[in-house]
């Protein structure tokens, strides 16, 4: 994706939140508010993250 503010193109990113209670879950959540995916069209390959 392009970074406003860098200018370079990224892969989707983001931070945990208090709220947030897998990883799994926290990434899909991410990806969706940065990529605009609908989560439920997310299907994770491994429930562990690497």
């Amino acid at each position: 994706m392009e970074h406003l503010a860098y200018g370079i193109t990224l892969q989707p990113g983001g931070h945990l939140e208090p709220t947030d209670t897998t990883l799994v879950g926290a990434a899909i959540l991410e990806l969706s508010q940065e990529t605009g995916i609908d989560p439920a069209q997310n299907v994770p390959v491994s429930a562990h993250p690497a």
